[in-house]
């Protein structure tokens, strides 16, 4: 599983502990456990998958609202409790 945004945007993790894995479009392939508070740039081009690694795990995905409107994301909301290992 996992997505990717059209646009840039920052992950803010609220509550909990997540991990976030991506994947370049040349295929290199990371991962980073991240711990409140934290937010993460994450790049348009990059698939990424965020798993909680503790219940409870809250994050965001903040996007421009000029740049979600331009993508058709405008009202989308991305808050979401964020699904555990």
């Amino acid at each position: 599983k996992g997505h990717a945004h059209h646009i840039d945007h920052v992950h803010n993790l609220v509550r909990g502990q997540a991990r976030i894995d991506w994947t370049t479009p040349e295929g290199k392939a990371g991962s980073v456990d991240l711990l409140v508070p934290c937010k993460v740039l994450i790049k348009k081009e990059n698939h990424h998958t965020i798993t909680a690694l503790v219940d409870g795990t809250y994050g965001e995905c903040w996007f421009s609202e000029a740049e979600a409107e331009k993508q058709g994301l405008a009202g989308i909301d991305y808050t979401n409790e964020v699904p555990n290992v």
